[in-house]
């Protein structure tokens, strides 16, 4: 097992009517006015809202709010949000949504907490942030991503426009995960969350130098947990089971213990699906489920071993190349495309050049040369190697 460090302060509660105790949660950071943060007005048609401005208002704690913050929001919006903490002299953000509308809560927590300008410490790993206002999470959905972990990723108006920024202090003391609330989730949104979770498990099962079989069989449950989960809630939404586990295998995708004792772990899929998407303009799901597979197909050859554990683990199959098949077919059934349109040759070049100037940017060009990243596109497409 390869060395590694693990922090999490956040403390979890799941359970119905858990926001309703938002207030007592909060009196022992001693905060005195929030920041409410949400996306769509639509919160405010149910009683989630108004529970916890009460809860803050039982006990103490005052509260203001600052809506519209859903994803691919206008970043002036972030400033807009600031200048009120600031002019309201709030302490702390209550976040009231999914994933995004919590990294943007994070986004503001910390860049109230300087002068400089915020966007100036994203996508760089050395601009480590190491203050924010403290922050507490109502969870109305629960995808892979912000609730126990220390990253916040934003987008701009374009998908491409990514900002990530990183740190211990934009870790959540609190992350309150309802799965009552969770039942109006829109099933595009859940299929497009399931295959997120799905892929980012895999790329570090895949990739890395290192497997310790522990990390190995987290990783493996997890998927598994999604996969059934996933497909219990399209089956029934007001399934309140299925509405926890998913929840709670989703902030395990994300929270650093699929990773734990991994060695060199690369994040392949992602980085092939951003160059698709910026290139064809295509939903982010659809970029990784077409990608996926060219990409195992390529790969399977170098981690053959670890390919045939996953054809096993997950589908019952002995075989690797049955793994991936059984996989594509998995993604078939949410009507997802598993293979790259054909492309007349100067957008397929292009495609090839944005891949691999992401491929230099987070220093992969190593292994996803020029030449290789357009076999797996090759492969992606269907054509034989």
């Amino acid at each position: 097992m390869y060395n590694f460090s693990y922090y999490s302060p956040t403390r979890i509660e799941v359970g119905e009517g858990k926001e309703t105790q938002i207030g007592q949660y909060l009196q022992k950071y001693a905060v005195r006015k929030a920041l409410i943060v949400y996306g769509s007005e639509r919160i405010k048609e149910d009683q989630t809202y108004a529970q916890v401005v009460e809860s803050l208002t039982a006990q103490g704690i005052a509260n203001v709010d600052f809506g519209g913050l859903e994803f691919a929001s206008d970043l002036t919006k972030v400033q807009a949000a600031v200048n009120l903490v600031k002019s309201q002299e709030v302490d702390c953000i209550v976040t009231i949504g999914g994933t995004s509308v919590l990294d943007y809560g994070k986004v503001i927590a910390f860049a109230s907490c300087t002068e400089e300008d915020f966007l100036s410490y994203a996508n760089d790993e050395q601009q480590q942030i190491t203050k924010a206002l403290p922050i507490f999470a109502v969870m109305t959905f629960t995808s892979k991503g912000s609730v126990m972990n220390n990253l916040a990723v934003i987008s701009g108006p374009q998908f491409k426009d990514k900002y990530v920024f990183e740190g211990e202090a934009l870790i959540p003391q609190l992350a309150i995960i309802n799965p009552k609330l969770q039942v109006s989730i829109p099933q595009a949104i859940l299929i497009r969350s399931t295959i997120s979770s799905i892929v980012f498990s895999l790329e570090g099962y895949l990739t890395a130098g290192d497997h310790p079989e522990f990390t190995d069989s987290i990783v493996e449950n997890n998927i598994r947990t999604i996969m059934r989960t996933a497909q219990t809630l399209i089956e029934d939404p007001y399934n309140l089971r299925a509405h926890s586990e998913y929840a709670w295998a989703s902030v395990l995708t994300a929270n650093g213990i699929t990773n734990f004792g991994v060695e060199d772990r690369l994040m392949p899929n992602f980085m092939l699906a951003f160059a698709v998407n910026e290139v064809l303009g295509l939903p982010f799901a659809e970029c990784l489920t077409m990608v996926v597979p060219g990409w195992m197909d390529w790969w399977k050859d170098y981690k053959e071993p670890q390919f045939e554990r996953f054809a096993q683990e997950i589908f019952g199959e002995s075989e690797a190349i049955m793994g991936i098949e059984m996989l594509k077919i998995w993604f078939e059934k949410f009507n997802l495309p598993t293979q790259l349109p054909q492309l007349v040759e100067a957008e397929f070049t292009k495609l090839v050049e944005v891949a691999y100037a992401y491929a230099c940017e987070w220093q992969a060009e190593e292994i996803y040369s020029y030449a290789n990243l357009k076999e797996i596109f090759e492969r992606a497409q269907g054509k034989n190697s």
